[in-house]
């Protein structure tokens, strides 16, 4: 008789490339997809990620920021935290904040559910989360082509929208929000 040994099935976790060169190869590849080619593709053209907070607030995140979409299942809340930090999550051994946008806008904090959508972002090795009402669609924009935001009444940083895109949707600057110090549970 012969043993056979049985091992583990590899999932599709197991195959993703960890590890910063990794995540150079990706995003150079993300690059290539946007990249002007040969059918006419808009050269100034970037993908958002359509999204709504707990507030119903409509907005887009700029694809090149997203890593990955998880549910609030995980989600601990930190206490003496400002109303804008929902919690923390672990995530593979780590435990990134996760934001409510709302009260950055003057709306009341979100009551995450454990369905709730959190939408994680990095911008030059910062990493945070984001929690939504919902995650759905995409549209392809012009970063040059933003119009104005308009500031309403409340907001504490409206330097953390870049513009609206069609003169409906607010178009988050990841990079500024990620970068700001008031966004840190560790300080």
């Amino acid at each position: 008789m012969t043993d056979k040994s049985v091992s583990a099935p590899v999932t599709a976790r197991g195959r993703m490339p960890t590890g910063e060169e990794a995540a150079r190869v990706l995003a150079r590849r993300a690059r290539e997809l946007l990249a002007d080619d040969a059918s006419g593709a808009d050269p100034g053209r970037e993908l958002l990620l359509c999204c709504r907070s707990g507030g119903g607030e409509r907005f887009g995140i700029p694809y090149r920021f997203l890593d990955e979409v998880l549910y609030a299942r995980g989600l601990r809340p930190v206490p003496g935290t400002p109303a804008h930090i929902a919690g923390i999550i672990s995530l593979r051994g780590e435990l990134p904040a996760v934001l409510d946008i709302d009260p950055l806008f003057g709306l009341p904090p979100q009551t995450p559910d454990p369905d709730s959508p959190v939408l994680m972002l990095r911008a030059d090795g910062v990493r945070a989360g984001l929690l939504l009402r919902e995650v759905g669609g995409e549209e392809p924009y012009r970063p040059t082509e933003l119009e104005c935001a308009f500031v309403t009444e409340g907001a504490q940083h409206p330097g953390f929208v870049l513009g609206l895109h069609d003169g409906r949707m607010s178009v988050i600057d990841a990079q500024a929000l990620l970068h700001d110090p008031m966004v840190r549970v560790i300080r």
